[in-house]
C-alpha cells in the first residue's frame, strides 16, 4: 500500500477513534447528571440519544459530500464540530443546550465511517478490501476501549466537566493535523465519477439487499454501543456493587474483544468464503454471551471473560461492508456504506429510550435494581435474533460476479 494512503487511512482511523469517545462518554457520567440535575431513565435517554437521531439523518448527506467532494475539509468541519460540541456540553447544565450540542456531535460523527470506508474502497483492491475496512472496527473499539475504563478514570481524576474540555482539547487538535496533513484530493490514482445524480441514490434505495444490511448491521452492533454508550456502566455498577470506573473496565474489555475479532472475522472469511454463515455463528455466539452477562451469576473473571467474547463475536458485524462493497457500483460507495452504517444510529434511537422506559416503568424504589436492569435489557438478546432472521433473506447479487471478474483482471 502507497504511504499516501496509510497517511490517509490513519487520519480516518483516529477520527473513528475520537467518534467513539464522543459517542459514549455519556454513559459515564450518567449517575452525576442524575444525581446533580434530577434526570430521570428517559431523560438521560433522550440527551444521549439526541447524538443518533442526527447521526442517523446525516448519514445519507456524509455519502454524498465525500462520493462529491474531496474528504479534506468535511473531515475537518466534521471533527471541529464535534470537539466544540462537547466543549459546549461541559459548559452548560440546560438540558436543551445538552440535547443540541449531542445532536450536533452526531451530524459530525456521521462522516467518520463514510470517510474510512470510502478511502479503504479507494486505495486497496477488492482482495484486500476485507481486511483493511474490519480495521475500522479495530480503530473505532480502541477509542471506544479509551471512552470507558481511561475515560472513567479521567473522569474520576479531574471530574466530569473538566475531563470533557480536555477531550475537546484532544479533538481540536486532531482537526487541525488534517489541514496540516491530508491533501485536497479525494484520491490519486483510481479516478471516478463523483457527480451524484438521482439515479445513482435511487440504485441504492431501490435495492432489497441494501435495506436488509443496513437492519443487520443495526441490529447486531446496536447492543454493544446501547451497553457502552449509557446504560452499561450502571448495570454493572449495579450487579457487581462496582465504582463508574471499575464497571467502565468490563465495557473496555468487550470493546477490545471487538477490536481483535474484526480483523479476524475479516481473515476467517477471506479463507473460507463463506460470510453469511459466519456471520450466524457470530450471532449465535453473541445471543448466549448477552444472555449470560444479563442473568447470568459468574466471577468477576468468568465475566470479563464474557464481556471480550460477547466484543469479539460482534466483531463479525464488518462483514456487512464486505457484502456492501460486493453489491454495490463502486462510485456509489460512499453513499451505499452511509445508508447502511444509518442502521447503528436508527436502531439506537429507538432502543436506548426504550430501555430508559422500560427502567422507569418498573422502578419502585429510588434507584434502579438488578431486576429492573435484566427485565429492560431483554430488548438486547432479541436484537441478535431478528438480526439473524434479516440475514436469511440477503441474496448473493450479480455484482459479485462483476467483482470477482475485476479481481482477476
Amino acid at each position: 500500500m502507497k504511504k499516501r494512503a496509510i497517511i490517509v487511512l490513519t487520519l480516518c482511523g483516529l477520527f473513528l477513534f475520537y467518534k467513539y469517545i464522543a459517542q459514549l462518554f455519556p454513559s459515564l457520567i450518567g449517575s452525576e447528571l442524575m444525581q446533580s440535575h434530577g434526570y430521570d431513565g428517559v431523560m438521560l435517554a433522550i440527551m444521549a440519544s439526541s447524538y443518533y437521531y442526527s447521526y442517523t439523518f446525516m448519514q445519507i448527506i456524509a455519502g454524498l459530500v465525500i462520493d462529491r467532494f474531496a474528504i479534506r475539509l468535511p473531515m475537518f468541519i466534521a471533527i471541529f464540530t464535534i470537539s466544540l460540541m462537547i466543549l459546549v456540553f461541559a459548559n452548560t447544565n440546560n438540558f436543551y443546550l445538552m440535547c443540541l450540542s449531542r445532536a450536533l456531535m452526531g451530524m459530525g460523527a456521521s462522516f467518520a465511517t463514510v470517510l474510512y470506508m470510502k478511502c479503504a474502497a479507494l486505495y486497496t483492491t477488492p482482495k484486500t478490501f476485507g481486511l483493511i475496512s474490519s480495521l475500522l472496527a479495530t480503530a473505532t473499539m480502541l477509542g471506544a476501549a479509551c471512552g470507558s475504563a481511561p475515560g472513567g478514570l479521567l473522569f474520576t481524576q479531574f471530574g466530569w466537566q473538566e475531563g470533557l474540555r480536555m477531550v475537546a482539547l484532544f479533538g481540536f487538535i486532531m482537526a487541525f493535523m488534517v489541514l496540516a496533513y491530508q491533501k485536497s484530493q479525494t484520491t490519486e490514482g483510481n479516478q471516478t465519477e463523483t457527480r451524484m445524480k438521482l439515479e445513482n441514490i435511487k440504485d441504492v434505495l431501490v435495492k432489497k439487499d441494501n435495506w436488509l444490511l443496513l437492519l443487520y448491521s443495526g441490529l447486531t452492533f446496536s447492543p454493544v454501543a446501547i451497553l457502552g454508550g449509557l446504560w452499561g456502566t450502571p448495570f454493572l455498577m449495579t450487579k457487581y456493587s462496582l465504582t463508574a470506573a471499575n464497571a467502565s473496565f468490563f465495557l473496555s474489555i468487550m470493546f477490545i474483544g471487538h477490536a481483535v475479532g474484526s480483523p479476524l472475522w475479516a481473515l476467517l472469511s477471506a479463507k473460507l468464503g463463506r460470510k453469511k454463515e459466519l456471520m450466524h455463528i457470530a450471532n449465535v455466539v453473541a445471543f448466549l454471551a448477552i444472555v449470560s452477562i444479563i442473568y447470568g451469576h459468574f466471577s468477576y473473571s468468568a465475566s470479563i471473560a464474557l464481556f471480550f467474547i460477547f466484543g469479539f463475536a460482534v466483531g463479525c458485524f464488518m462483514l456487512s461492508f464486505e457484502l456492501c462493497r460486493e453489491m454495490n457500483a463502486f462510485y456509489i460507495m460512499g453513499l451505499a456504506v452511509a445508508f447502511i452504517n444509518s442502521g447503528e444510529g436508527l436502531i439506537g434511537s429507538f432502543v436506548e429510550p426504550f430501555i430508559g422506559y422500560m427502567l422507569d416503568m418498573s422502578k419502585v424504589g429510588p434507584a434502579f435494581t438488578l431486576a429492573n436492569y435484566q427485565s429492560a435489557l431483554f430488548i438486547l438478546p432479541c436484537c441478535f435474533i431478528l438480526s439473524s432472521l434479516t440475514l436469511v433473506f440477503i441474496k448473493r447479487s450479480r455484482a459479485v460476479v462483476e467483482l470477482k471478474e475485476f479481481a482477476r483482471a
